[in-house]
């Protein structure tokens, strides 16, 4: 396992009182259990972030990379998000990304934390879990996700629910339907 960073993806910065809690949250906790590690908190709003978790952990860096990716490819069907956002990670070569994709490879672990966002009321937030799964074939890094809530799932929308989360090390969903 690499030293890099820890990167976080949350849908931080709105603010919602239950997102902003659940980031904060594990924010303090990496500023004891790894205040010399940089974490990334990739979110939504980051300007919004950054003022909301401004010293929570001593070396946090906030940004967008992956949610931005995700918005402005919207307009794909769910069945090409996964793959827009795969490649995105992989090749590169697009200046918009580039430089955040970069330190995303370079993370250790990466986290998505809980909420609502990664169910059929916004598909293309799945791209976020095809994203981080590519991250891991390229690099090895380890994937967690923690407290997501899945519900509503739309099995038309070509996503596997079940293999979604198979090369996590953990995962944990925050109610019994979406368990």
């Amino acid at each position: 396992m690499n030293d890099g960073p820890i990167y976080l993806v949350a849908p931080s910065g709105n603010p919602n009182f239950g997102d902003e809690f659940i980031a904060a949250a594990w924010l303090r906790h990496l500023a004891k259990a790894a205040p010399g590690t940089e974490v990334y908190l990739d979110c939504p709003q980051p300007g919004t972030a950054q003022i909301l978790f401004a010293g929570l952990h001593p070396l946090l860096r906030v940004t967008n990379t992956l949610w931005r990716a995700v918005a402005e490819s919207a307009s794909l069907p769910p069945s090409q998000m996964g793959e827009r956002m795969a490649q995105l990670v992989r090749d590169t070569g697009s200046p918009l990304y580039d430089l955040g994709l970069l330190k995303l490879r370079e993370a250790r672990s990466l986290h998505l934390l809980g909420g609502g966002y990664i169910n059929s009321m916004w598909p293309q937030h799945y791209g976020l879990v095809r994203a981080v799964k590519a991250v891991r074939e390229l690099t090895g890094a380890r994937l967690y996700a923690t407290g997501l809530g899945l519900m509503p799932m739309d099995t038309d929308l070509s996503v596997d629910p079940l293999g979604m989360f198979a090369d996590f090390e953990y995962a944990s969903v925050r109610d019994a339907d979406s368990a």
